[in-house]
């Protein structure tokens, strides 16, 4: 504290928490977001549900923090009886894979077990909406009164210190206040959409002079991202994990044939020009039993065709209608609905948008910085937020961590080698037709691999595709890879007519015929999109460094970027976990740090 007594505006310290889907935690210091990190990458259980009591306890280490600096902690949404349980028992016992996630029993039952039943038996999903419906009431006051005694023993914090935001508010604030239009934009338009979170599912709200203010709701009964989930599930798919695989299956789906399947679906949602809210003519919670009447005996691609189709019109014209009617040609997007980069390219497209920002990894995990942001602007007046830079929020690689991994790969009969100039050795791999997994600096924040967690290859090469399924991430069939392209060699690849940039590979873009070329492992291999991750030398020096190294050596700037990890894993965050992934893969390199490890 200064000498008047009162904390500096750029020494107040927020942790925010996400204890829901890939549950995370977050650390904001006078203003800026300095750690960040998912639980799931220390308990290696993917899209993990619970208290992210690691997470914390990484935030306040980087920070050289203790529990009582913190001066707010804040947990984003309405607590659920699930997640609630989850916590309470994390807080009781040792963390880790020995532990039974309740919130992970709980989705499964949920959408695996009672919404399939419920076709066979309707009652059942009326059972369900009445138990959302009676925990969300009667059961949160107590559950909140609960996890803030909780999470002061556990945290050691006075309860007065905690408090809970809107799921939807952190979204929007996430968006916004991430995206650096607080700073240089007059008025900006914030759009969250997702399967919903405190009663709601979509919101609007237009923010001027740093300040937000919601316009507009869509209750949780008229989700349009239920149907895309509900259709997830019909298809045989994980709902609130699988949907990006019909994103990308959709593509495939045959003109007539999806046209008549989206017919029957656009008769259950508008847009309500009044209100600019979502309406259907059913209550989405119950959505599931009418997809075998709309779905029955028709093909896979067809249906995947047809949701997409239904998701791109319908949220493309929400966002016209109301860019239209207030004018305001500076838009910010999230929510989990927007990792849709199928969906973005089409809003982007929309001739009334100027500048457009998609918020990096929208879903659950990053509410706990939209948390931080939210709950700052309240308490600090005049209190000015930080943009992200770049996403490199998580651990970085220990020493002993590092020489731990190095001593078991010789053990293993690996052979390793320190580098001069580790980034012209592996353009040099790359360049030759091998691939590389790549383990360098801090690990990345949310759902992408940026370069630093990532396996590499040269896109050029058609049969990288086939063995990177084969030998490594065992994908299904349709889904393509992703480029990483050097900013300032865009337009060799890519068609940008607004020159929207994609730092965190939010969007997807039609290719040129020499992006069709050089990146042809890397793009959709029908629709011959790409969903690019433009590479800065400000953001990134090292990972640009590498790309430049790359074309230099090939007159091609793009590298194909997959995540390093193997199928149904979290991404790596430690060497010992690259070391376990490259060992039981069939790569043949790769990269910690200064190091190359090669398989003899």
């Amino acid at each position: 504290k200064n000498k008047t007594g009162v904390k500096p505006k750029d020494a107040y310290v927020i942790l925010g928490i996400n204890y829901a889907h890939n549950s995370s935690a977050a650390l904001l210091v006078g203003g800026e977001i300095v750690a960040a990190c998912q639980e799931e990458r220390f308990s290696r259980i993917k899209n993990q549900i619970g208290f992210p009591l690691k997470s914390i306890e990484f935030c306040l280490k980087e920070a050289k923090l203790e529990s009582k600096d913190i001066d707010e902690i804040v947990v984003c949404g309405r607590l659920q009886l699930p997640f609630y349980l989850s916590i309470s028992r994390n807080l009781k016992e040792k963390p880790g894979k020995e532990l039974v996630e309740i919130g992970d029993i709980f989705h499964f039952f949920r959408y695996r077990i009672l919404h399939t039943l419920a076709y066979y038996f309707p009652f059942l999903q009326d059972v369900d909406y009445f138990l959302t419906w009676f925990i969300d009431h009667f059961v949160g006051p107590f559950i909140r009164k609960k996890m803030k005694d909780d999470l002061s023993k556990r945290l050691n914090v006075g309860k007065e210190k905690i408090t809970f935001v809107d799921h939807h508010s952190a979204h929007a604030a996430f968006a916004y206040y991430s995206s650096g239009y607080a700073d240089t934009a007059k008025n900006t338009l914030v759009f969250c959409a997702d399967g919903g979170g405190d009663e709601v599912c979509a919101s609007i709200w237009l923010a001027r002079k740093r300040k937000l203010k919601r316009i507009s709701v869509t209750s949780i009964v008229n989700s349009i991202a239920y149907i895309y989930m509900y259709t997830t599930l019909y298809l045989g798919l994980t709902p609130v994990e699988d949907e990006y695989k019909v994103m990308g299956l959709a593509p495939y789906g045959k003109g007539k044939l999806v046209q008549r399947l989206f017919n029957k679906l656009d008769e259950f949602v508008f847009v309500d020009k009044k209100t600019f809210a979502f309406k259907t003519n059913v209550n989405t919670n119950l959505f599931y039993k009418y997809l075998n009447k709309i779905f029955y005996q028709e093909r896979f691609d067809s249906i995947a065709g047809a949701v997409q189709k239904l998701v791109e019109v319908k949220v493309s014209e929400w966002v016209k209608i109301v860019v239209d009617h207030y004018r305001v040609d500076t838009v910010a997007f999230g929510g989990g609905l927007f990792a849709n980069v199928k969906l973005n390219q089409r809003i982007a497209s929309l001739p009334s948008i100027k500048q457009v920002f998609f918020a990096p990894s929208p879903g659950d995990e990053s509410n706990c910085i939209g948390a931080c942001y939210l709950r700052y602007k309240e308490l600090i007046s005049g209190g000015s937020v930080k943009p992200l830079r770049d996403l490199f929020l998580g651990p970085g690689i220990g020493e002993d961590d590092l020489e731990s991994a190095l001593e078991a790969a010789k053990r293993k009969g690996f052979r390793v080698e320190k580098i001069g100039d580790i980034n012209q050795k592996v353009a040099d791999l790359l360049a030759s037709g091998e691939i590389v997994a790549r383990m360098r600096g801090s690990v990345e924040f949310g759902t992408r691999a940026l370069g630093n967690r990532s396996i590499l290859a040269d896109p050029s090469r058609l049969e990288v595709k086939d063995f990177l399924n084969k030998a490594i991430k065992s994908r299904d069939f349709w889904m393509p890879f992703a480029p990483s392209i050097m900013e300032g060699k865009i337009d060799n690849y890519l068609i940008n007519p607004k020159h929207f940039r994609s730092p965190f590979m939010m969007m997807s873009f039609d290719t040129t015929k020499q992006g069709e070329k050089d990146l042809a492992s890397a793009i959709h291999p029908y629709d011959k999109t790409a969903r690019a991750q433009f590479v800065s030398k400000k953001e990134n020096f090292d990972y640009w460094d590498l790309l430049l190294k790359f074309g230099e050596k090939t007159s091609r700037w793009g590298i194909l970027n997959t995540s390093f990890n193997l199928h149904g894993e979290p991404i790596v965050l430690t060497a010992k976990d690259a070391l376990a992934t490259f060992a039981n893969s069939g790569l043949r390199f790769l990269q910690i740090e200064d190091y190359l490890v090669e398989k003899r």
